[in-house]
């Protein structure tokens, strides 16, 4: 056996003990791994295709599978370790003819068996299409405090929902003020009565209800004050007039929420915002959410913000500080400048309970949003 060809038998030894050991230890194992484990294992299977063309010496091969393997010791590299190794096509050939006679395993080179099928004619690009999904269009609203509303910027909210059209209104509390029976100190120029609130803020009732019936109104602090006021007077218990949807005269089928009431949209809670044990905060959003630790949105302070946050499973959650529609002149009697902004929030609800929330801000009665330009 000349030396050349005992070569050739030792490295295809290596070649099956490494199969085996493969086999064993669950590997998947093909070309470019058993090319970086022994380099000359290219020159080897060159020469097998040879071989094979010339039918020589066709006695003494392939050597005997229970044969020991021959270990070398590898000085130079000749390929990298992390490159992959494209054998031409006819080696290639060799490489899956000599796994298939051993029955070894064998882990396909998609580039290369790419460049051993006919090439295909390729097919027109079909159109882009989305699976659509069902969304809910949810108004936020809060913090209006009729009769102390602020008139320009109601009146840009109803042009801009009437343009959104909503599936959904949330009235998030505080659309009333109920400064009468509140326990605060009256200034002269807010004196009104109860009645005057109810028949200030009917235009607003019936502006919402024509642009989307569908309303759930979560009662907020202030109009928590006229439940306070019949608690502290028995007399008044049961009183049906004193019923704040017969008093404000709510349409029949709106739905109204008592205070504290925590409303699910899907993976979001909407509420007021009075949440017992929180008074004030400098960054509403991100005290909110540390105490309810769960997506929510909610008014009362009168200020825009949002926090998100990222737990230890990559779930995205967030707090979210919708602004007001109060008339500041009118209703701050104690700052001069308070840090509040005015506007709504829109909520964009997925069916799966996703949700994607757009605060809508209202400067200067100006409302600039979706494109569009909403003023008076």
């Amino acid at each position: 056996m000349s030396e050349s060809y005992r070569l050739v038998v030792d490295n295809e030894r290596r070649a099956i003990a490494r199969y085996r050991l493969a086999v064993a230890n669950g590997e998947a194992i093909n070309y470019s791994v058993l090319c970086r484990s022994i380099p000359c294992y290219r020159n080897t299977f060159a020469q097998v295709v040879k071989r094979w063309q010339a039918a020589g010496e066709p006695d003494t091969w392939p050597p005997p599978i229970d044969a020991e393997p021959v270990h070398e010791m590898r000085t130079t590299p000749t390929v990298a370790e992390n490159a992959t190794v494209q054998p031409s096509p006819d080696i290639y050939k060799a490489f899956l003819e000599f796994a298939k006679i051993h029955g070894l395993p064998i882990q396909a080179s998609t580039q290369v068996a790419a460049q051993l099928e006919p090439p295909h004619k390729e097919k027109p690009k079909a159109p882009a299409f989305f699976t659509p999904k069902k969304f809910t269009r949810v108004a936020f609203l809060s913090d209006i405090h009729t009769p102390f509303e602020n008139r320009l910027a109601v009146r840009v909210m109803f042009d801009f929902l009437a343009d959104y059209k909503p599936d959904l209104v949330l009235m998030a509390g505080d659309v009333f003020d109920f400064l009468e029976i509140s326990d605060f100190d009256k200034s002269p120029s807010r004196i009104t009565t109860l009645q005057d609130e109810f028949d200030e803020g009917r235009y607003i009732i019936r502006a919402i209800d024509e642009i989307c019936p569908n309303v759930d109104f979560l009662l907020g602090n202030h109009e928590d004050r006229l439940q306070r006021l019949i608690n502290k007077n028995p007399g008044l218990f049961k009183l049906r007039s004193l019923d704040i949807k017969r008093a404000a005269e709510l349409p029949e089928h709106w739905r109204v929420h008592p205070s504290q009431t925590h409303f699910k949209l899907g993976k979001l809670t909407a509420l007021h915002g009075d949440i017992k044990g929180v008074k004030s905060a400098v960054h509403p959003a991100r005290t909110l959410f540390q105490k309810l630790k769960r997506s929510c949105i909610f008014g009362h302070f009168h200020r825009f913000g949002n926090h998100l946050d990222t737990n230890y499973d990559g779930e995205i959650r967030g707090g979210f500080a919708n602004g007001h529609l109060s008339d500041i002149s009118r209703v701050t009697s104690w700052v001069t400048c308070p840090d509040w902004q005015e506007g709504l929030s829109t909520i964009s609800l997925c069916e799966d309970g996703g949700f994607a929330v757009q605060q809508r801000l209202i400067v200067n009665g100006r409302l600039i949003t979706e494109g569009k330009e909403y003023t008076l």
